[in-house]
């Protein structure tokens, strides 16, 4: 019997003989996949973002899974159950990305986007699963929810990478940020709302002491790269919101006078417990801006907002060695990570 004649009679029903079970594409807006992140679903087949961190994760049963995706410019780490089976650097257009070989039966698939807005937007075509393979009702959402606003500190810039790099792309993760991290042991969604190079007041090395474009004015949109699109706060809560902003801001000169810079975290605290009435803010620094920031947290608990927090972190590129363009190192993230989910743990009890 030839292949066309199987194929024919399967697609009759007819038992002439034994038939495999088809191949199984998965559109996007199927409700069995499950979207961590700001995502611009106006096109529900092809939902777009830029933002770093975002995330997308399904259940299946199967011994192969494919991602589609249209990009070219990101890369993305494609985990099963768990366990990271293939680091996605995207190529120009639409493909598949696939893992073979798996075990007989149920999975976890989780794909997160790697690289910080600045490489350009991605999108999600589906999911591809092999011969006898099916989606599953999704694997359960973290319990717990926070948003992080910050620089390149917080999207992982350059953390895989050495001191000097040629090609930031590939050494560039923000699963291993330390805001994920913190989220992995608090079983939270974090949210990394964050751009390289931003600043609370000034970005860094821009001309003159205030930027036209900090990091707070990009906090409302869908898209970072899109200036026109606009996030709907209402569509997802934090339970933690961490602002971690000021290296950019004192850097190089002209440096951002301090009066200028603690009167913006203000703002932006008053901004975002405009959209968030119950969130706790954690407010986190280094040096050399450590002790501004903890005045302002200060100045909002003097003010009446309790639940507003300082934290503390040390960038010791001495201990922990040094990323790209000396930034903070997978290990450097942990450490950071650890200061985090202690502060997190003792305010909220999570």
């Amino acid at each position: 019997m030839t292949d066309e004649i199987k194929r024919l009679a399967c697609a009759c029903g007819l038992c002439l003989a034994p038939c495999a079970a088809a191949a199984a594409t998965i559109p996007a807006d199927d409700p069995g996949i499950r979207y961590y992140g700001r995502v611009d679903f106006s096109d529900p087949k092809r939902p777009r973002f830029d933002w770093p961190g975002v995330s997308i994760a399904a259940a299946f049963e199967g011994r192969s899974v494919g991602v589609k995706l249209d990009d070219g410019a990101d890369d993305y780490n494609l985990f099963v159950d768990g366990v990271l089976k293939k680091v996605i650097s995207t190529e120009k257009g639409s493909r598949t990305y696939t893992v073979e070989g798996l075990a007989a039966g149920a999975h976890n698939l989780l794909l997160t986007k790697r690289n910080g807005s600045s490489f350009g937007i991605g999108v999600f075509e589906g999911l591809a699963l092999g011969e006898g393979g099916k989606l599953l009702a999704p694997p359960a959402a973290p319990r717990h929810r926070i948003e992080v606003i910050g620089d390149s500190f917080s999207v992982g810039y350059g953390d895989e990478g050495p001191a000097e790099c040629k090609d930031l792309r590939p050494y560039e993760n923000s699963y291993m940020a330390y805001g994920q991290i913190a989220g992995r042991m608090l079983d939270a969604e974090v949210r990394q709302i964050a751009v390289s190079g931003t600043g609370m007041v000034r970005n860094w090395a821009e001309p003159g002491p205030e930027s036209a474009e900090p990091m707070p004015a990009r906090y409302g949109r869908l898209l970072e790269n899109d200036r026109a699109s606009s996030w709907d706060f209402s569509k997802w809560a934090p339970e933690a919101v961490v602002i971690n902003l000021g290296t950019n801001d004192f850097s190089t000169e002209p440096r951002t006078k301090p009066a200028t810079y603690k009167e913006r975290y203000h703002q932006l605290i008053k901004r975002v417990r405009g959209y968030y009435p119950d969130v706790a803010v954690f407010c986190m620094a280094q040096e050399p801006f450590a002790a501004y920031a903890e005045q302002v947290a200060a100045e909002e608990n003097a003010a009446g907002n309790k639940a507003v927090y300082f934290v503390k972190y040390v960038h010791d590129g001495a201990v922990y060695g040094y990323g790209c363009d000396l930034h903070p190192t997978v290990a450097s993230q942990a450490q950071f990570a650890q200061a985090l989910a202690a502060a997190i743990r003792g305010k909220l009890g999570w």
